[in-house]
């Protein structure tokens, strides 16, 4: 039954043509307040919730999307990507509070195998006031065969209330997030790679936070990946897939040694990402056929 509460918008493809090449991400933005009806961007509210919106026609090649927030002041601003960057297969457009303060990050990350996402009721991403102005959708698109002609409408619808909740929700990338790696080499055949996270915990605001959903991310040559949290220097959770289906990229059900969790400031992370690079060696990169942790 439809909350009378909750409301929504959608950020979405407007008949974007993919390219004729494996490997694309191509991003558009919007300012938040246009499209949320009778906005006034200095009274905050709540995102509540995430419905992914994958045509028919091209769910084979819409391989993930990731939503971005920006937060700031003043006026959205928008910039398209430069002709080398769109050359390289990272093409679109980004928008940013002239005064911005920060890249928001993360707010929507979605993989084939991945649903819709309702929050706790407890909880919001902040919208407006000193929260989230403007958004930026990036998707990677996946197209082996090279077709030509593959028209996309894709996109997220985000649901909202302008009843403000207790808590605020952020989001955490551990592991390799920002491809420090890229370019370095995955060997032919089986080979593990352990990221350490040890100070991504320590601005934290509040002296916890709680975690209710977590997700796994390689493309195509990984084989098994793996987290643990340490405190104090002792193993306190571990969450891991054995068995690494590119297809279903992050909807993959993780074993756990729990269900929603604690991380504390000064905790840290380590990230095992296992690969099986059967064709020869590979390099990490945004591409289908580089590898990512």
């Amino acid at each position: 039954k439809a909350d009378p509460k909750v409301f929504f918008f959608e950020v979405k493809k407007s008949n974007y043509e993919i390219p004729g090449q494996v490997t694309t991400y191509h991003s558009i933005c919007e300012d938040v307040s246009v499209l949320v009806n009778d906005a006034n961007v200095s009274q905050p509210i709540h995102i509540v919730g995430f419905e992914p919106l994958i045509p028919e026609n091209t769910a084979r090649n819409v391989h993930h999307m990731q939503l971005h927030s920006f937060g700031g002041t003043g006026t959205v601003q928008r910039s398209l990507a430069d002709k080398e960057a769109c050359a390289n297969g990272y093409c679109g457009e980004t928008c940013k509070p002239s005064a911005a303060l920060d890249d928001g990050g993360v707010v929507f990350p979605w993989a084939r195998g991945v649903g819709s996402l309702r929050v706790p009721e407890e909880a919001g991403f902040r919208l407006f006031g000193d929260g989230i102005r403007s958004v930026s959708l990036i998707t990677h698109y996946d197209n082996p065969k090279r077709e030509k002609g593959l028209i996309d409408n894709s996109g997220v619808r985000v649901y909202y209330t302008k009843h403000l909740r207790e808590h605020d929700i952020g989001f955490m990338l551990v592991g390799d997030p920002n491809l420090i790696e890229r370019g370095e080499t995955i060997p032919k055949g089986l080979s593990n790679h352990t990221f350490s996270c040890s100070g991504i915990t320590q601005d934290f605001v509040d002296p916890e936070v709680t975690i209710f959903i977590r997700g796994f991310h390689m493309h195509s040559n990984g084989a098994r990946m793996e987290s643990r949290l340490y405190r104090d220097g002792e193993q306190v959770r571990r969450d891991w897939v054995d068995f690494w289906d590119f297809k279903m990229a992050s909807g993959l059900p993780l074993t756990s040694t729990g269900a929603g969790f604690k991380v504390k400031r000064g905790d840290t992370f380590e990230i095992d990402c296992s690969y099986e690079a059967k064709a020869g060696a590979v390099k990490f990169g945004h591409g289908t056929n580089e590898e990512m942790c």
